[in-house]
């Protein structure tokens, strides 16, 4: 009797001890897993050159405010922004409760308009501008500006890091500005793939181009594919299919009103597994927001889109050499007379295209 005692007793230990490993496990699993959302917002804000006309100028300033208190309600982990230029601090004082910020590079024609607002910590933050760039006083001005890429480092979670990209690929559709745009893609191409550090990935921004009737802009073949990175919009809406669209078109049609708020848009996000870390975009939405007053605040769409993770198995490496963004006034100083001095002179070698800009009005731009 004793001795089946202690196999009844030894087999109970066994399957306590099973139970609890098990219980490790998922516990373990749980906390694993988890998820952020994500908003992309060309602001608007550059200064309304018609005032310089004698026109009523835009409340451009009450439209970053208003921008802020819509980001506020929409409430993102973190919003990446462009054209955050001459009015930054009416935006950022919009969005106190968001506790990591990039630091500004200034407005027109200083700085790149590039920002992240954040509820999570942000490290490595760098600034890269675009080495081939079309407009001068036309093809949206693109030459006037520092534009290019923000990239940073977001810690989501314990031992959780994401390499964020926010960028602003050159505008508008001339030749120029395509080649241009492909260009764009292949720099940030190279810079993604270049990383020594294995971490998910996630870029968003203003593209100014479209994977669905995109023409040659080039963002399939030489910015996804390279990086083998998802598009939101295409695995959401389109069943991850990047060239034959029909089977959105069936569901939604081509007319603005059947597909609003999920249509193929400039404004993007995408994305990739990297360092024991799967990532995947669970919703993509846009949003439009107008005023009574103002009208329109921003001539473009909010993008927000919600992410879940899953670390299956982080690597060691996934946090290292880390900083913070330490402001450095002299180079920053330094970096805006650069751009400066460089403005001034594209706008002296093209004063016959100034003089006609001029004269025919102040036109959008950027």
């Amino acid at each position: 009797m004793k001795k089946h005692f202690k196999k009844i007793v030894s087999l109970a230990l066994v399957l306590i001890l099973v139970c609890s490993l098990s219980a490790v496990a998922f516990a373990d699993q749980v906390t694993t897993r988890g998820s952020f959302k994500m908003m992309n917002f060309n602001v608007a804000g550059l200064p309304d050159y018609n005032i310089l006309f004698g026109e009523k100028g835009r409340d451009v300033s009450g439209a970053q405010k208003l921008i802020g208190a819509k980001i506020i309600d929409v409430n993102p982990d973190i919003a990446m922004v462009q054209e955050d230029f001459n009015y930054h601090v009416s935006l950022e004082t919009s969005l106190m409760s968001y506790k990591y910020v990039t630091k500004h590079s200034g407005g027109v024609p200083v700085g790149d308009g590039l920002n992240a607002y954040s509820k999570y910590p942000i490290y490595n933050v760098e600034r890269i501008e675009w080495r081939t760039r079309a407009g001068v006083m036309d093809d949206g001005c693109d030459e006037l500006t520092p534009k290019g890429i923000l990239h940073c480092v977001a810690e989501i979670a314990e031992n959780v890091y994401v390499d964020l990209y926010d960028i602003h690929a050159d505008a508008y559709g001339g030749e120029a500005s395509i080649a241009a745009r492909r260009d764009n893609f292949n720099q940030l191409a190279d810079l993604i793939n270049s990383r020594i550090i294995d971490r998910p990935v996630i870029v968003t921004g203003d593209f100014n181009a479209m994977i669905e009737g995109s023409g040659n802009d080039g963002l399939v073949e030489n910015l996804i594919v390279p990086c083998g990175l998802k598009d939101a919009w295409v695995e959401l809406y389109n069943h991850g299919d990047y060239s034959d669209f029909s089977s959105f078109v069936e569901q939604y049609g081509n007319s603005w009103e059947s597909k609003w708020g999920v249509w193929d848009s400039i404004e993007r996000f995408l994305y990739k597994d990297g360092g024991g870390i799967m990532l995947n975009a669970t919703s993509y939405t846009l949003e439009k927001y107008e005023d009574e007053t103002i009208g329109e605040l921003s001539d473009h769409p909010a993008a927000i889109a919600d992410f879940e993770y899953v670390v299956v198995s982080a690597s060691d490496n996934i946090g290292a050499d880390l900083y913070k963004e330490v402001p450095n006034f002299f180079t920053r100083f330094a970096k805006q007379v650069y751009h400066f001095m460089h403005a001034l002179t594209k706008i002296i070698a093209n004063w016959s295209d100034v003089m006609a800009f001029l004269q025919g009005g102040a036109g959008q731009v950027l």
